[in-house]
């Protein structure tokens, strides 16, 4: 019993050494104890369609899908990405257009999904784009164009956090001769947790979480705002936020930015991050009786440009006026180092506040 004893002991005491000598081998499900797996949920798109992702039965059908000024919409057994049927559509004079519902699925706000798809062109006619967004015609978070050298399938994913507007996948004719056609196939949509990095918005600013500050610190304004200041009134986070006022000022893209290529961000090309914020247009009586128009944020080139509506962007209209969470991943690129809110009408006015900006990279997937 004694050398039974010993020998426990002597195998504690080695492997007590081991794992402080800086590496722990104990394994839970096949990964080192603390380190991270990402994970995703089931696969919500679960509808029989020719457009059902993998481990989905297809159906030779079109159900969730909504078209129009489509010349020719179907189901099709042309070369698919996956199984046997993918969806075609092609535009006719007036223009084509489908769009496939994802709210329709039960997605939950305030959560990060997946969504992976596949992308051809069927070889004629004129360029196609898709993107993710509130509807078919509004691209709020990705852009492809597919042109008719994209005789393949492409295969696209980006990570997106519903909020109950941007829900929709849509896709429809990009050019000036209103023809061509495309395929969509192998769409699919998970809950995901990719592992991540710590918060890198750490300067204290009314934007800030967890270490404010009555100050616009790191943001500047663009053009010329009636206002860019720290507010105090209703921030959706701690006791400040961003408030940006263009009401009575006409130039084009007023707004403010933030340089995401300098400390504390400091994004390094070719790495992905997650970019996370709440936002609210101002209403009629904070803007002295007219909310303006619409405003966007997403991604520039430039310090006073508007936001690229080919990368990720979104669209915040004068009527939302209750705080709501945006989010995606992006691939950082110097080509657009800043992340810039301006304003997206005509009358180049309006306003809007921003609260809890966060970026983070993906560590795993």
């Amino acid at each position: 019993m004694r050398k039974l004893l010993f020998a426990l002991l002597i195998l504690l005491v080695a492997s007590s050494s081991f794992a402080g000598g800086g590496a722990t081998m104990m394994m839970i499900g096949g990964t080192a104890a603390g380190g991270c797996v990402a994970s995703y949920g089931a696969e919500l798109n679960t509808t029989q369609t020719a457009s059902s992702p993998a481990g989905v039965s297809e159906a030779n059908a079109t159900t969730g899908w909504a078209a129009a000024g489509t010349g020719t919409f179907e189901s099709s057994t042309t070369a698919p990405s996956l199984g046997t049927y993918h969806i075609s559509a092609i535009a006719n004079a007036n223009g084509g257009k489908v769009s496939y519902a994802l709210g329709s699925l039960g997605l939950t706000g305030g959560t990060l999904y997946k969504i992976a798809f596949g992308l051809r062109h069927n070889g004629t006619g004129g360029a196609w784009s898709c993107g993710f967004g509130a509807s078919t015609d509004t691209y709020q978070i990705m852009n492809w164009t597919i042109d008719n050298t994209a005789d393949a399938y492409t295969h696209y994913s980006v990570y997106f956090l519903s909020n109950g507007t941007e829900d929709t996948l849509g896709c429809k004719e990009a050019s000036a001769s209103d023809d061509g056609g495309m395929y969509i196939d192998n769409v699919s949509i998970k809950a995901a947790t990719p592992c991540s990095g710590d918060e890198l918005h750490t300067a204290a600013n009314a934007a800030a979480i967890g270490a404010e500050a009555n100050a616009t610190t790191g943001w500047s304004n663009i053009n010329t705002l009636n206002s860019f200041t720290s507010d105090g009134t209703g921030p959706h986070g701690g006791s400040y936020h961003i408030l940006a006022n263009a009401m009575t000022s006409s130039a084009a893209n007023n707004g403010f930015n933030i340089d995401l290529a300098f400390a504390p961000f400091s994004l390094q090309d070719g790495t992905k991050y997650v970019v996370r914020f709440w936002a609210r247009h101002i209403t009629a009586a904070e803007g002295g009786g007219d909310a303006g128009d619409a405003w966007q944020c997403g991604h520039s080139n430039t310090s006073t440009g508007a936001a690229n509506t080919t990368n990720h962007t979104m669209s915040l209209a004068a009527a939302t006026t209750t705080y709501a969470e945006y989010g995606w991943d992006v691939t950082y690129s110097s080509t657009f180092r800043y992340f810039v809110c301006t304003e997206a009408g005509a009358n180049n006015n309006g306003g809007i506040y921003l609260d809890d900006f966060s970026v983070k990279a993906i560590t795993g997937e």
